[in-house]
């Protein structure tokens, strides 16, 4: 089994452990994202799998597709962009002038201010 979720540029991995003993994992980085990628056997029955983060922080909007023919006011993602340190996350976004959005937080601790919307 290959398993590679994906993580804020902001996490950090502290550990990984299936069914209760520690596992070998490496993490993967790219611009947007990171993915802490852990191998093992597939067996009969169930194992369980815990990865343990620290500051791990994520959005997500829901998008719904427009009628069939209608133009699209959903917003829209242009695009992300984490600082060097990794502590200040710039969107740009586009939707529908005078339309209102909300996109939901994990783990709204991480927020520390908010800038061009409101919180």
């Amino acid at each position: 089994m290959d398993f590679a979720p994906a993580l804020s540029l902001r996490a950090k991995v502290l550990g990984a452990e299936l069914n209760g003993k520690t596992i070998q994992f490496h993490v993967q980085t790219n611009s947007i994202d990171q993915h802490v990628a852990v191998s093992f056997p597939a067996c009969a029955g169930s194992s369980k799998l815990v990865v343990r983060l620290r500051n791990d922080f994520g959005l997500s909007l829901d998008s719904q597709l427009p009628a069939l023919g209608a133009v699209s006011n959903g917003l829209r993602v242009v695009s992300e962009s984490w600082s060097a340190a990794r502590d200040s996350l710039t969107l740009n976004v586009s939707g529908a002038a005078a339309q209102q959005y909300d996109l939901a937080v994990l783990n709204p601790t991480q927020v520390r201010a908010v800038d061009g919307a409101s919180w």
